[in-house]
């Protein structure tokens, strides 16, 4: 890689869709703008792919260094698909996916890059050092998917954590995964899987996480978030029990 400063090679991506009426959106809002001003102090550049949030969210978060594009086919996994094109346009060489909200982990970024700046790794994996900030609903359900994954492919992840670094060339398993398993959160699983099976190196690094308790005061005992957990856990360990016995097979042939 060349020798030059980590924001000059170094491309954010996440995606947005806030509704104003919800009070858990707006909350999500405010966060979201902290996350924009936090890549601002160290000068990264973010790609913004919008579902349809409110105008004037989309106009005080845009400038120079957050662009934003709308979103040109409705559904998560197209929404993420989308970034990865849009990152691989600007010929960075690290791309980080990073959940909108998820503010605390821009400082980090440095150092989450560490292996992939030495050539040691094409991908890390986060690894959130304490889930405790959570909601508790979240914290338990995150901890069997993690549970789950490593019982499955031996493999000891957060699949969880909210943030994904990768080389350049690794955007091709985002791209090229078409939603067979659903086309929601699985989206930031089953490209890795394959990769694992392509041999490419993923690593994992630990960092302090804390969940901004705005958050999780507005989603702690709220139901409709239960539910949305729930539909996580499902889609997550369906998808990669299914595509893991796929890639098994594969190996047995």
């Amino acid at each position: 890689m060349q020798n030059y400063a980590l924001e000059d090679r170094t491309v954010l991506i996440t995606t947005t869709l806030y509704d104003s009426s919800s009070k858990s959106d707006r909350v999500r809002t405010e966060l979201a703008k902290r996350t924009f001003n936090e890549s601002l102090k160290f000068n990264y550049e973010i790609l913004v792919i919008d579902g349809g949030s409110d105008k004037k969210f989309l106009e005080e978060i845009e400038n120079e260094r957050v662009k934003i594009f709308q979103q040109k086919e409705k559904g998560m996994g197209n929404s993420r698909r989308q970034a990865n094109e849009e990152a691989y346009k600007t010929g960075k060489e690290i791309i980080v996916w990073i959940d909108p909200e998820k503010y605390s982990l821009i400082p980090k970024i440095k150092e989450m890059s560490r292996l992939i700046l030495e050539d040691k790794a094409d991908l890390i994996m986060p690894r959130r050092k304490s889930l405790s900030t959570l909601p508790k609903a979240q914290q338990h359900l995150e901890e069997f998917s993690n549970d789950f994954f490593k019982e499955l492919t031996g493999l000891d992840f957060d699949v969880g954590a909210g943030c994904r670094l990768y080389k350049r060339d690794f955007i091709n398993y985002f791209i090229n995964y078409k939603g067979e398993y659903g086309d929601k959160w699985e989206i930031l699983i089953i490209p890795i899987l394959n990769a694992l099976q392509d041999g490419v190196r993923i690593s994992s690094e630990d960092i302090d996480y804390v969940h901004d308790p705005k958050q999780t005061d507005v989603e702690e005992n709220d139901i409709e978030f239960y539910r949305k957990r729930i539909f996580q856990l499902d889609n997550f360990t369906n998808a990669i029990y299914q595509h893991w016995k796929k890639l098994k097979e594969k190996r047995v042939k």
